[in-house]
């Protein structure tokens, strides 16, 4: 009778260690590369929600026939805004505080919340508004005719006198922060008839036109 030998396939334990140091070498590698992706979708999906939210006040404003605005603002743990009604309050003076977790100390008086916008640091998204290009200050909220559809900009009261910009547009930033792995910022330029445009500023993300 002949004796046959059989060869025991598989992968000794020094082999395994091997792969599982390369897979995991790999992962390390590939970390940040899928990490900066996530922001960029992160960054995309905040800036299409902040044109869909001030197209959703332009229309709130004709469908009521009532003024409608929306506000920004920023503190250590978020930024944020929130679309509102104004009621018969002088429009200068219709800002909602986007900031306070109750309800009730956002919209305060006649004016009434209608949606509201809250991104955290630390998903490493921040959306305010920005200078329009020579301005001194940043206004904090707009408001929108029912009657014309025309956009009023307005400011905060400064510590020091300074004179108001004249300008015809208002911009928002939705940016990457310092600590995100990515880098870029999309920004919403909104027109005198409150008509929303997205640019890139520096072209630095790809998709929309870069900024002038």
């Amino acid at each position: 009778m002949r004796a046959t030998s059989h060869h025991q396939g598989g992968l000794t334990l020094f082999e395994l260690l091997i792969g599982m140091a390369v897979m995991a070498l790999l992962m390390v590698l590939a970390a940040p590369s899928f990490t900066s992706m996530i922001e960029m979708q992160r960054l995309r999906g905040t800036s299409d929600q902040l044109l869909t939210d001030v197209q959703f006040m332009r229309a709130e404003a004709v469908s009521r026939q009532e003024v409608a605005g929306i506000s920004f603002a920023t503190n250590s743990s978020m930024t944020c805004y929130v679309v509102h009604t104004c009621g018969t309050i002088d429009p200068a003076d219709c800002y909602c505080d986007c900031r306070p977790t109750d309800p009730a100390l956002r919209c305060t008086g006649q004016k009434r919340e209608i949606k509201l916008v809250q991104v955290p640091r630390s998903s490493n998204i921040e959306v305010k508004s920005v200078p329009v290009s020579g301005a001194a200050l940043t206004s904090d909220h707009v408001t929108i005719s029912p009657a014309t559809g025309a956009m009023s900009i307005y400011y905060p009261v400064p510590l020091t006198p300074i004179p108001t910009p004249t300008v015809t547009e208002f911009w928002v930033e939705v940016s990457l922060s310092p600590t995100a792995s990515a880098t870029g910022s999309l920004q919403t330029r909104i027109n005198p008839m409150a008509r929303p445009n997205v640019c890139s500023p520096g072209g630095v993300v790809k998709g929309p036109v870069a900024c002038p």
